[in-house]
């Protein structure tokens, strides 16, 4: 049996509530979901947000199996909540979600390819940071302390904690904004 019906049976057996396949389901589909969440959200809200994802094609009647393309499903429920979640921390979201609007029209292994390129230049330009923006960044942004935890965790002031984030966010968006305009 090739990949393609082997995954369709698997979701006409997840839409019948079998648990067995929902497990494999979830064995075949988590690290896909968890890195899409790892894009935007702490490793603690990473975790919840793809059990999350998880829970909620189990719960409701979703009907996995009439979806034209999975991954691409996936990847729009999972923005959506990791969303949900920037948004009841009052992290302003927009410019995000402009970008993964764009990558949502993406449907080829190319532009898939592309896409996980820029992942990849983002995070050299996270490793190209000066240290302590990078530190600082890393501890706010990716760890999910509040500035004035990081500012203690560091030994500087608050104001130097949001200014190297800033200056990080500038500097990624910067990489962002190269590569976004080759996609078309």
């Amino acid at each position: 049996m090739n990949k393609r019906n082997y995954i369709k049976e698997l979701l006409l057996k997840v839409d019948s509530k079998e648990y067995s396949a929902f497990k494999e389901f979830f064995d075949l589909y988590y690290n896909s979901v968890m890195q899409v969440a790892l894009l935007f959200c702490t490793n603690e809200d990473a975790e919840e947000v793809t059990n999350d994802v998880f829970l909620q094609i189990w719960d409701r009647d979703i009907q996995l199996h009439t979806k034209n393309n999975l991954n691409n499903f996936l990847f729009v429920i999972t923005k959506n909540k990791c969303l949900n979640v920037l948004r009841k921390k009052k992290i302003n979201v927009t410019n995000i979600e402009t970008i993964l609007n764009d990558y949502q029209t993406l449907a080829t292994p190319f532009e898939d390819l592309i896409f996980r390129e820029i992942e990849e230049k983002i995070n050299q330009a996270i490793e190209n940071l000066p240290p302590k923006c990078k530190e600082a960044y890393m501890l706010v942004k990716v760890d999910g302390l509040k500035t004035r935890e990081a500012a203690q965790k560091l030994s500087i002031s608050e104001k130097t904690v949001e200014k190297h984030t800033r200056n990080a966010k500038k500097a990624l968006w910067a990489t962002l904004k190269r590569y976004q305009y080759n996609w078309y």
